[in-house]
């Protein structure tokens, strides 16, 4: 089984860009921010949405994670309504997979970074 990717701020923390420049990669850019939740959520499934939002790392979720997000806030959702014997393993096993490809788990965190910000230079005219 292959050795998984490590991060970019993993990779950079480390020294190997320094090392080895040409082995620094660019993270792929997406359409632009998360946005609101999806119109057919109920009140309780936006208030789901919302933490989940709020829970996750700065400045990684983004609209490519839309499907993920909603997956996750469903799942959250369903998960406080449902009594704990009630609620199916599989659901608690996916729940917790989304938990981790979103970095929101304590091991997983670190494992995701966020989008860098451009460096502002005090030339710049926009401050």
């Amino acid at each position: 089984m292959p050795q998984p990717r490590k991060p970019t701020l993993v990779l950079e923390r480390t020294g190997t860009f320094k090392e080895k420049p040409d082995r620094r990669r660019k993270d792929p850019e997406t359409a632009g921010p998360l946005g609101d939740p999806p119109e057919d959520f109920s009140k309780e499934e936006r208030e789901a949405w919302d933490l989940v939002v709020s829970q996750a790392p700065l400045d990684v979720l983004t609209v490519a994670d839309r499907q993920l997000v909603e997956l996750t806030a469903r799942l959250y959702h369903y998960i406080k309504i449902t009594e704990i014997e009630d609620i199916q393993a599989a659901k608690l096993q996916l729940y917790n997979k989304c938990l981790v490809q979103m970095g929101m788990t304590p091991a997983d965190r670190s494992r995701v970074s966020p989008k860098e910000q451009p460096k502002k230079s005090k030339w710049s005219v926009n401050g």
